[in-house]
């Protein structure tokens, strides 16, 4: 169980925000990037990233976000999955969960973009490919869903880029979030 999951619920859940135009969610990664900061003019940007969190806990999370009525939601999670050896099977169902419960709960406008996870230090990227390829199959499942490959950003001959992340080889640094925004920049302006 993630002791942090509990904590980042509960506070998400008594936030004072209304609605926001974009979502960010996913696990640590996705929480140490400072989107509102990045995206001045775009309205109310939420971050909703949970340190150590997998699909699984996205799905049970994801009406949280829904209650702000986002336009875009950009999901990025998995690393956790693979490092944890869930089967990816379960995290591609989950994905879909979520994605089904955005499409059912959400404003018909809303756009779902799924960014690929970002190759580790500490997870073969093999595994990291693998699951990739299954995210970017159930995306050209549904209409209003994209998938985002920003994974090649990350890294050069098989190994990652350690410029763009912390020391730990998982966690990007602010040049690694610099190079996220601007692969997502023109999906942020459609």
């Amino acid at each position: 169980m993630n002791p942090q999951y509990d904590a980042y619920v509960s506070m998400f859940s008594n936030s004072k925000i209304g609605d926001a135009e974009i979502a960010f969610v996913g696990d640590s990664i996705t929480l140490g990037g400072r989107f509102e900061e990045f995206f001045p003019d775009k309205g109310t940007v939420i971050n909703r990233g949970i340190g150590s969190d997998t699909a699984e806990g996205i799905y049970h999370r994801i009406n949280e976000v829904l209650s702000h009525h986002p336009g875009k939601i950009f999901i990025n999670i998995g690393i956790n999955d693979l490092g944890r050896n869930v089967p990816g099977d379960d995290t591609m169902l989950y994905l879909k969960k979520t994605i089904d419960a955005i499409l059912s709960g959400s404003r018909k406008d809303c756009k779902i973009y799924i960014i690929s996870v970002f190759p580790a230090a500490n997870v073969p990227d093999e595994k990291v490919e693998v699951l990739n390829a299954s995210y970017q199959k159930i995306c050209n499942e549904y209409e209003a869903v994209t998938y985002i490959d920003l994974h090649d950003l990350f890294e050069e001959d098989g190994a990652i880029i350690t410029e763009l992340y912390s020391t730990d080889g998982v966690h990007l640094n602010g040049n690694g979030y610099a190079v996220w925004i601007e692969g997502i920049e023109k999906y942020i302006d459609e």
